[in-house]
């Protein structure tokens, strides 16, 4: 199964293949927040088991750019959005590590208080990985009538 940081860590791992200068962060406090940088966050996470056979989850996946200029940052967050658009959506697929596909196919952007946010929704869907240890029939009689 894949783990919620697997996710992230593939989400973040394509970010910084397209901003190779600008730094993630992990942390959740905006103090000491340098500038520009980005930071990811998973929530709003539903799992349901599906008929015992399959775990679905839904999530959405949050990026936040933080601007070089607090003040200025119009044009700047306007080209960050292109490039995430570009790099989310016609690229659609994020891949993790151990080569779990994941689908992207819409996105909700807007700046909130001189932020980017950029907001997609997951669906996954994986096989449980269990081993039947019940017994097996041996054989099976049919009658005639």
């Amino acid at each position: 199964m894949v783990t919620y940081n697997e996710i992230v860590k593939a989400i973040n791992t394509k970010i910084k293949a397209e901003f190779v200068d600008i730094v993630i962060h992990s942390t959740d406090s905006e103090e000491g927040l340098l500038r520009p940088s980005f930071r990811t966050n998973i929530d709003g996470i539903k799992v349901t088991n599906f008929m015992n056979v399959s775990k679905d989850r839904e999530m959405t996946v949050r990026i936040y750019y933080f601007p070089k200029n607090k003040d200025k940052y119009r044009m700047e967050l306007l080209s960050v959005q292109d490039q995430l658009e570009n790099l989310f959506l016609d690229e659609n697929t994020v891949i993790t590590e151990n080569g779990f596909v994941i689908e992207i196919y819409e996105s909700d952007i807007s700046v909130i208080d001189g932020v980017l946010h950029f907001y997609f929704d997951i669906i996954l869907s994986e096989d449980f990985n269990r081993v039947d240890t019940g017994d097996n029939m041996e054989d099976l009689s049919l009658k005639q009538n």
